[in-house]
C-alpha cells in the first residue's frame, strides 16, 4: 500500500519532465481504475499547464490519489542541506510524506509528538500519570495573561520534545544490534565504503535525519486563540472558568454557550494576523530550540507537521480542549484547519499556509477538500501553483460534493470508481467503514 509512482518533477539538467509516458500513466491509473500504487507527483509555480491539467482532470473524476510534493521548497531544502543539485532533481515521492532521494538518504521519520496531548496533560493534570511517565507538567489555571498560558504550555512541550530525542540520541545506537539492516545498507551510498550498517553511521549525518513531527498544531493554535479572546480580549469569561467548562465537556446550557463562543473565536486558517503569527512563533520557537540537538549518528532532529490516522483515533482518546473540541471528537490534519472552525475559502488557507516560516520544517502536509461545484481546470492550475509559490511541502486533496457522496453511501454498487484521499492513504469511497465515511462528508469544503 505504501509503494508510490513518482510523476513529473525535473531532469537532471532541471529541464521539467512531462511527456507521452507520463500521461499515459495518468490515463492507465485512471482507466484500469487504481488506487495503487499511489501517485507521487512533483509541481512548482511553473509546471506546464497540460501536466497540472492532466491532475485536475483526475481529481474532478473522482480519482483521489495524489500526494502534490513542491519542487519549489524541496529543491531548495535539499541544496540548503548539502546535497548536490543532481541528487535533488532526483528526489521522488517516498511512502506517504517524504520527499526523498533514492540510494543517498535514509530519512528515519514518522516520529510523532502530539503537542495536543501536551495541551491536554497541561489541562487534566494527573500526577501519578507524569510521575510514571517522567513529565513535568506546569499548569495554567492561574495565568495571568495570554502570553503566560502560551509560554507555559510551550514550556511543557519543549522539556517533553527534548526529553524524547535525549531517549533516542541515548539508545538510537542499540538498532544496529538489534535489527540491522545489511542488505539495505548496500543499497545506499557510502555504506560498503564505510563498512557501516546505516543505523551505525553508514551514510552521513545530513542524509539520515530523524523527524520529529508536531502534531496537529492547528488544534493548538484555535485552543489558545480561544483562550486569548474569551478570557483576554473580551473578557467573556475568566480564565479557570473556561477551563472548568472544557473539563465538564462543555456540560449544561451554559457550557455550550460558551462552547460556541469558543468555535466564533478565530481559528487557524482563517488568514488573521493574530493565528498566522501564532502558527509561525511556534514553529520558528521549536525550530531554534531544536538547533544543534544531534542524533546518536550525529545528525540532526527535524521537524515536521503531518498525521496518518491518528487525527481520528487520538481525538477519540482525548479528553475537550479550549477549542470547541468534546471529548472524544477528531483532530486537524497537518496544516488543515480544524474541521469544526474552518469557514473560509481556499484563498485564505492557502495565504495561511504561505504565511509561514516553512523553512523550518522538513516535511510537511494539508489534506485539503474542494467543493467539486466549484471547481474546474482553471481554478485547479491557479490552486497547485498558488500552493506551491507559497512555498510550503505538500498537499493531498480530495475534490467532491457531499451529495455525491451520500449517493455513493445509499447505492454503494454503483459507484465503486469513487476514490477519496483519506489521509495517508486514498480507498474507494465505498470500502470505507460508516465511520470513515461519515468523517469524509463532514470534511470543509473549499471555494
Amino acid at each position: 500500500m505504501e509503494i508510490p509512482m513518482s510523476l513529473g518533477g525535473c531532469d537532471a539538467q532541471g529541464r521539467w519532465v512531462h511527456n507521452e509516458l507520463t500521461d499515459m500513466f495518468f490515463d492507465a491509473h485512471l482507466g484500469c481504475d487504481c488506487v495503487f500504487p499511489k501517485l507521487h507527483c512533483r509541481i512548482s509555480s511553473t509546471a506546464p499547464k497540460a501536466y497540472l491539467a492532466k491532475i485536475s482532470h483526475l481529481l474532478m473524476k473522482g480519482h483521489a490519489v495524489f500526494t502534490l510534493l513542491n519542487d519549489d521548497r524541496y529543491l531548495k531544502q535539499y541544496l540548503d542541506g548539502g546535497f548536490s543539485t543532481e541528487d535533488a532533481r532526483a528526489y521522488t515521492g517516498c511512502g506517504c510524506w517524504n520527499g526523498y532521494i533514492d540510494s543517498v538518504m535514509d530519512v528515519d521519520g514518522a516520529h510523532y509528538l502530539s503537542i495536543m496531548g501536551i495541551l491536554e496533560r497541561t489541562i487534566y493534570r494527573d500526577p501519578k500519570l507524569e510521575k510514571s511517565l517522567r513529565l513535568k507538567i506546569e499548569p495554567i489555571d492561574d495565568a495571568k495573561s495570554f502570553e503566560e498560558v502560551r509560554d507555559i504550555l510551550y514550556g511543557n512541550t519543549l522539556r517533553f520534545l527534548r526529553d524524547i530525542t535525549c531517549e533516542y540520541s541515548r539508545w538510537g545506537r542499540q538498532n544496529a544490534k538489534v535489527f540491522p539492516h545489511p542488505v539495505y545498507s548496500m543499497c545506499l551510498d557510502g555504506c560498503i565504503e564505510r563498512r557501516r550498517d546505516t543505523l551505525e553511521g553508514g551514510v552521513p549525518g545530513h542524509a539520515r535525519p530523524r523527524i520529529m513531527t508536531l502534531g496537529f498544531i492547528g488544534n493548538v493554535v484555535d485552543c489558545l486563540s480561544s483562550i486569548n479572546t474569551l478570557c483576554f480580549v473580551d473578557k467573556t469569561c475568566t480564565l479557570k472558568e473556561l477551563l472548568a467548562a472544557v473539563r465538564s465537556n462543555w456540560a449544561g446550557e451554559a457550557g455550550e454557550r460558551l462552547r460556541l463562543k469558543a468555535l466564533a473565536t478565530p481559528s487557524w486558517g482563517d488568514n488573521s494576523e493574530f493565528t498566522n503569527g501564532l502558527m509561525a512563533w511556534w514553529m520558528k520557537r521549536i525550530h531554534a530550540d531544536m538547533e544543534g540537538v544531534h542524533t546518536d549518528l550525529d545528525g540532526e532532529y527535524k521537524l515536521a507537521i503531518y498525521t496518518y490516522r491518528e487525527f481520528m483515533y487520538w481525538g477519540a482518546k482525548m479528553k475537550a480542549t479550549p477549542d470547541g473540541r468534546k471529548d472524544g471528537d477528531r483532530l486537524a490534519q497537518g496544516f488543515s484547519p480544524s474541521e469544526y472552525r474552518c469557514k473560509e475559502g481556499v484563498t485564505a488557507v492557502l495565504n495561511s499556509i504561505g504565511s509561514l516560516p516553512n523553512e523550518c520544517l522538513y516535511a510537511s502536509n494539508a489534506n485539503l477538500t474542494f467543493d467539486r461545484t466549484a471547481m474546474n481546470g482553471e481554478v485547479w492550475d491557479a490552486v497547485l501553483r498558488v500552493f506551491a509559490a507559497n512555498g510550503s511541502h505538500m498537499m493531498q486533496p480530495n475534490c467532491n460534493s457531499v451529495e455525491e457522496l451520500l449517493e455513493a453511501q445509499r447505492h454503494p454498487e454503483l459507484h465503486h470508481d469513487l476514490i477519496v484521499r483519506v489521509c495517508g492513504f486514498s480507498a474507494r469511497f465505498v470500502s470505507l467503514s460508516k465511520r470513515w465515511q461519515d468523517e469524509v462528508i463532514a470534511r470543509h469544503r473549499l471555494k
